[in-house]
């Protein structure tokens, strides 16, 4: 190619037309295969995959001092793990551990009994894991 473009205008020309063309091929085939995919689908050859995830609430306030009330929402039945961890990821407490069946799950801690700073609370299921901050203030 390059030999081609320091050949002077006709070369130029040349090498244009060579990566105009392989352009409009190249998307030509992308254009092919994405009809191929819609057609699969719309046949029922290849199916869609959706994955339901568990929904982790937000406390409000971010910190805690007592009791904090996490939750979480389950979409269908599934196997979590419902923690709190330390800003390593070591874990403090397990709150829940099995499985569940569909649902919203109101979790009560009593945050005087781990020192106060900066944690996480997690959910863990087959598909996910989702953290939270929040932070623990007994002693001010």
């Amino acid at each position: 190619m390059e030999e081609l473009w320091g050949s002077g205008p006709v070369g130029r020309i040349a090498v244009n037309v060579i990566w105009a063309s392989s352009f409009l091929v190249a998307a030509y085939l992308l254009y092919v295969a994405y009809k191929k995919v819609l057609n699969l689908i719309a046949t029922g050859k290849v199916k869609k995959v959706t994955v339901k995830y568990a929904e982790l609430f937000d406390v409000n306030p971010p910190y805690a001092k007592g009791e904090i009330q996490f939750g979480f929402q389950l979409p269908e039945k599934m196997d979590v793990q419902f923690r709190i961890v330390n800003r390593d990821d070591d874990l403090i407490k397990e709150l829940k551990n099995g499985e569940l069946e569909e649902g919203v799950y109101p979790i009560l801690f009593d945050t005087s009994s781990i020192a106060d700073g900066e944690y996480y609370y997690q959910i863990i299921t087959n598909s996910q894991k989702t953290s939270k901050k929040f932070f623990v203030v007994n002693k001010s």
